[in-house]
């Protein structure tokens, strides 16, 4: 069965034709896809875990791919 996640407690920097940023934000996620992302608050289902930002930024669809010096 997958888990509803909520990342919050942070600052949520979105990126596309309307970059946005999110003073109090939070997103939510189910099996790796972003189902909501939007200020804290505003969605109002029940979540199976809470991953606590601490205040730092959280950038949904972020793809870390360090590339190595040649």
């Amino acid at each position: 069965m997958s888990k509803l996640v909520k990342v919050g407690n942070g600052r949520v920097a979105t990126f596309g034709e309307n970059p946005t940023v999110i003073e109090d934000g939070e997103l939510i996620c189910r099996d790796g896809r972003i189902l909501f992302v939007g200020p804290r608050g505003h969605y109002q289902e029940p979540v199976d875990q809470t991953v606590d930002c601490g205040g730092g930024l959280i950038m949904p669809g972020l793809v870390n791919t360090p590339m190595p010096p040649y």
